[in-house]
């Protein structure tokens, strides 16, 4: 991993919200608590939230006249606190044999809304990461960084230190992964999302691809790039899509999906953020 600076902004009083709705989850706590007006001040991200795990793998796709290198990639967060944490945003990078970033490949990335206290949520997807025309220099990535570089804001459980919801945080609940039609490079997966909330939302879909060992292999994230579902009433529920996953490389096509999805509440504003990166 590539050496930053780290700025570590105290918690402040004062902070506010730009959306409705949220509430509750129970956790192991992490650390000392802070009051219901105030956080604690923490001096590192995985105080908060830590990285659980994460995996990778790269391909190469083949015919004629054309050689594309992809690299699929996913992780899983959980929080330790016995907070929420709001708008939690993850940053991932790929690496070279001696653990350098590697130049010019594009970074992926998350943000969650909400991380519930002792609940887990994960996210990947599948990049091209080496042009169409064959021969010519490719880069190697031999691993893959996964680091916090923001958690604006710690609230309640209940909602009282900001959101002020109608209702308690509460856990979305998501059905069985379905794979859907394939074209001749992807197949399409939608999984059942039910608003536990009472309050309408537009959730946010991710998961990461599992092989038959457990391990991490890949990821999808909403179709359209994390693009929202549309609204859902409390206690409805409806279909939402995923990426297409690959069916070139046979480690993704016959990996087990595990979904997840935020309430995708908006981005907090505070005077103060808990942990920022720079």
């Amino acid at each position: 991993m590539g050496h930053r600076t780290r700025k570590i902004v105290a918690v402040a009083l004062a902070a506010l919200a730009v959306t409705t709705a949220c509430g509750d989850g129970g956790g192991s706590a992490g650390g000392g608590t802070g009051d219901a007006d105030k956080p604690k001040a923490i001096s590192s991200a995985d105080e908060v939230i830590k990285v659980v795990d994460k995996g990778f793998l790269t391909y190469r796709f083949v015919k004629p006249g054309i050689e594309s290198d992809y690299v699929s990639y996913g992780y899983v967060i959980e929080n330790v606190t016995d907070e929420v944490a709001l708008t939690v945003r993850v940053k991932v990078e790929f690496t070279d044999a001696a653990g350098d970033p590697i130049p010019d490949l594009t970074a992926g990335g998350s943000e969650f809304s909400v991380v519930l206290p002792g609940r887990q949520m994960g996210a990947g997807r599948t990049e091209q990461y080496a042009g169409h025309a064959p021969g010519g220099v490719r880069p190697t990535i031999a691993g893959m960084n996964v680091k916090i570089t923001m958690i604006t804001a710690l609230d309640t459980p209940d909602g009282k230190r900001f959101r002020k919801p109608p209702a308690p945080y509460a856990e979305l609940k998501t059905g069985d992964p379905v794979a859907g039609k394939r074209s001749g490079r992807a197949e399409s997966v939608a999984v059942e999302v039910t608003n536990t909330y009472d309050v309408a939302l537009k959730p946010k879909v991710t998961a990461v691809v599992r092989d038959a060992d457990g391990v991490i292999v890949g990821g999808m994230d909403g179709v359209g790039g994390g693009k929202p579902m549309a609204e859902l009433q409390p206690g409805d529920s409806a279909k939402a899509t995923f990426s297409d996953r690959p069916i070139a490389e046979p480690r993704l096509t016959s990996g087990t999906i595990e979904c997840y999805a935020d309430p995708n509440l908006g981005r907090m504003i505070t005077r103060d953020i808990v942990w920022h990166e720079i």
